[in-house]
């Protein structure tokens, strides 16, 4: 079962690992629990990163307005990231409303206008509401795309760590 290309690096390599005998008797590895939590940190950092660096393509490829001073045309060589503990107030009472409204499932067709209703109840949120409505688009294909835990008010790890 163990057919190699190159027997004689996989022997090589196996030695260099300490390993006894010949690499073509041992056994499949046996693969161990996968940490879900590492998983969507990883998928988490990528997608920061993306977005990153689209911001920064967006600024490099960014034409000036009529009057406005023309952009540098050198790249930035830092960047200063900003992590925040928690979201705004009006973000997780927008949150708590979807997560209310999917009820567990997140198949639930949730109505924009039903969504627009609910926030115009909420003090919290009157004077965002410019900004509620993408907001919950966002959300919404979020979690089209993933599950409910994309309308969690927080993380399930440090992102200082």
């Amino acid at each position: 079962p163990h057919d190699s290309i190159c027997p004689h690096v996989c022997e090589h390599v196996w030695s260099l690992l300490g390993k006894e005998g010949s690499i073509l008797n041992a056994a499949w590895p046996v693969a161990g629990v996968v940490d879900m939590t590492v998983i969507q940190q990883s998928e988490y950092l990528m997608e920061a990163t993306r977005d990153f660096r689209l911001k920064l393509k967006n600024l490099a490829n960014a034409k000036p307005k009529k009057g406005a001073a023309p952009t540098l045309a050198t790249p930035p060589t830092h960047a200063t990231v900003y992590v925040a503990k928690c979201y705004p107030a009006w973000q997780c009472v927008v949150l708590d409303t979807l997560r209310e409204m999917y009820k567990g499932d997140k198949n639930t067709v949730v109505d924009n206008k039903m969504v627009s209703v609910e926030m115009g109840k909420k003090p919290e949120v009157k004077k965002f509401m410019k900004k509620v409505m993408p907001f919950v688009a966002f959300m919404k294909e979020k979690v089209a795309l993933g599950d409910l835990s994309v309308l969690d008010t927080s993380l399930p790890w440090d992102e200082m760590k």
